[in-house]
């Protein structure tokens, strides 16, 4: 990844702990999406949008980082948020 310029968003469906391992050497700005306790949805789908790494989540994500390095304006984010419904307020799902 030496002299990668854009954001980097890491997704799993598993714990988060896991893809943050790598962080040391992914340069630039890295975000890790993940479904630290698994267990409270009964399909995978309605898992993914618990823990918020759904694709519109993930869609959302990316856009927020190249909002934060001033690559797309910020109203760029708010229009995809609104768009796919989300819940910007919500708690982190871990702490519900």
């Amino acid at each position: 990844m030496k002299g990668f310029k854009g954001p980097t968003l890491a997704v799993s469906d598993f714990v988060k702990a896991i893809p943050s391992m790598v962080s040391p050497w992914v340069p630039g700005e890295y975000t890790v999406l993940g479904t630290d306790g698994f267990g409270r949805s009964n399909t995978r789908e309605q898992l993914r949008r618990h823990f918020e790494i759904d694709a519109e989540q993930v869609v959302v994500s990316v856009l927020s980082s190249l909002a934060r390095s001033g690559k797309i304006a910020p109203e760029v984010v708010v229009e995809a948020i609104t768009e796919f419904g989300i819940d910007a307020e919500a708690p982190d799902p871990l702490f519900q």
